[in-house]
């Protein structure tokens, strides 16, 4: 009798068991259907956002990236960041940028880290470290320009301690995923002369007041971080003129309704500042 009254209450504690294991199962089911029910809808809403984008209905676009971004899309909160700070489809917002932009490089937008580690330290090279890391998520997912720029500040050691081997480390993964690295910023001697010459003809704050630099190599350097700070890309904020710079201003030429021929010039810098206002 005692034995029996023993299995029966051992048979009941693991139906109680069980009862609790299916409860936890069943709640991990359902959270899972939830997430893949709104990884659907969210990639549905970029999908219908990106085509109201391209046919020039700015408020369409903003509905479906915000719906986009409050289910968690990393490129949905990417583009309602750059849509909050050019004012398209909604008023501009500037903290309403630098959040949403934010939430993007949390989950991962390597395009929103790369952005951010820029302004962070075009603002304050001192933050360097902090700007660091965000380059770096972006590095982690082949971000060849984030790479460009880690390669620029450990090269010039503005606001970390100098290293061209670190420096080289990061220009050779650039130049091995596919960016055009100037050859003599592939070696070590070649970094030191690089840096050399910056030294001899400092470039001027970027984008610091609305006067237009003298040089070529200072324009397409406040160009770059114009466009970077108005939420396009193009690529590293090193004054030499690529193909991305260029394909950055030929996007802010059609979104302006100016004939896109994306050269770097004193009329698109003027128009960055206008949209900066």
């Amino acid at each position: 009798m005692v034995n029996s009254k023993r299995f029966l209450y051992l048979v009941g504690c693991v139906f109680f068991m069980l009862l609790i294991g299916c409860a936890g199962v069943v709640d991990s089911v359902k959270s899972g259907a939830g997430g893949a029910v709104d990884y659907v809808k969210s990639n549905a809403a970029v999908e219908r956002g990106n085509a109201a984008y391209d046919q020039g209905d700015h408020q369409r676009a903003f509905a479906y990236f915000n719906n986009a971004a409050e289910l968690g899309h990393d490129y949905g909160q990417f583009m309602l960041a750059n849509m909050y700070l050019s004012g398209e489809g909604t008023t501009r917002d500037k903290q309403a940028y630098v959040r949403w932009m934010e939430k993007s490089a949390e989950s991962g937008y390597p395009p929103a880290n790369y952005l951010i580690g820029v302004e962070i330290y075009s603002k304050n090279p001192q933050e360097a470290m902090l700007a660091i890391q965000y380059l770096e998520k972006a590095a982690q997912y082949e971000h060849v320009g984030a790479m460009h720029m880690l390669g620029l500040i450990w090269a010039t050691g503005t606001g970390v301690k100098k290293s061209n081997a670190e420096a080289l480390r990061w220009f050779r993964m650039a130049k091995a995923n596919g960016l055009p690295v100037e050859d003599r910023l592939l070696s070590e001697s070649g970094i030191a002369a690089y840096v050399r010459e910056l030294e001899r003809t400092p470039l001027p704050p970027i984008m610091g007041s609305q006067t237009v630099p003298t040089s070529n190599r200072d324009l397409v350097r406040n160009i770059q971080q114009g466009l970077s700070d108005i939420g396009y890309d193009p690529g590293p904020v090193d004054g030499l003129y690529g193909t991305r710079t260029k394909s950055a201003i030929q996007a802010l030429q059609r979104d302006a309704g100016i004939a896109p021929d994306g050269e770097a010039s004193k009329k698109v810098l003027e128009l960055i500042v206008q949209r900066k206002k």
